[in-house]
């Protein structure tokens, strides 16, 4: 089985920096019974971007995580024919990120010697 996970992309500075990849999630026995469980992480991610001045952007999104696996001989006596049970929750962790660029003029502040002249 695969998911759609969300990620981080570093290369974006446009609208929203979030890309989209895709995740195989571990199958499970045929012949025996599983209990697996899986769950989605919420992500904020904090950046200022921009060429001349820093724009204030945040991006919000969940990740997914493979959290548990537990594997049996037989299944349950009330369902003598299930083969697995799969979880998908949410996690109660978050994860911040953050992303600061240097506009065009801090960049040439910085070539110029401005930022040692002051200091």
């Amino acid at each position: 089985m695969k998911l759609l996970n969300q990620k981080i992309d570093f290369y974006q500075f446009d609208t929203a920096a979030i890309r989209y990849n895709e995740v195989f999630i571990p199958g499970v026995p045929m012949n025996k019974y599983s209990d697996t469980g899986y769950r989605f992480r919420y992500n904020e991610f904090e950046r200022q971007d921009g060429p001349y001045w820093a724009i204030n952007v945040k991006d919000t999104f969940y990740d997914f995580l493979f959290y548990n696996s537990d594997t049996y001989p037989t299944p349950p006596a009330s369902a003598p024919n299930m083969i697995a049970e799969m979880y998908f929750r949410l996690e109660v962790d978050q994860v911040s990120h953050a992303r600061n660029v240097y506009a065009l003029m801090d960049f040439i502040g910085a070539l110029g010697g401005v930022s040692d002249l002051l200091l």
